[in-house]
């Protein structure tokens, strides 16, 4: 997907990176590849108090989501610190979408 060539985008730019996936076993690769931190989040676990943890309580100033959907996309905002931006480059989580019926979200 497009999650590894972000990862690398945004270390070179000298960010820190807080990765989130719903596999435990993605977690080492992840880190491998730059990621700072990796969060699992399966099951739809929340992850906005691991990220505000991790922040210091400020939040993060971008969060990049290439899954979409209603639970993450709501969560991922919770995540953003004032003046944040939440770039979302696909909607796959949303199941009409997924199964391919044609309608949006």
């Amino acid at each position: 997907g497009v999650g590894v060539p972000a990862v690398h985008v945004a270390k070179m730019l000298g960010a820190k990176v807080i990765a989130a996936t719903r596999s435990a076993s993605k977690v080492t690769f992840l880190k491998e590849i730059g990621a700072d931190d990796v969060l699992v989040i399966a099951g739809g676990k929340r992850f906005r108090e691991e990220v505000k943890t991790l922040t210091a309580g400020r939040g993060v100033q971008l969060v990049y989501d290439g899954v979409g959907g209603d639970e993450i996309t709501v969560e991922s905002m919770r995540c953003c610190a004032f003046g944040a931006r939440l770039l979302i480059m696909g909607w796959a989580a949303t199941p009409n979408v997924a199964e391919g019926a044609g309608k949006r979200g």
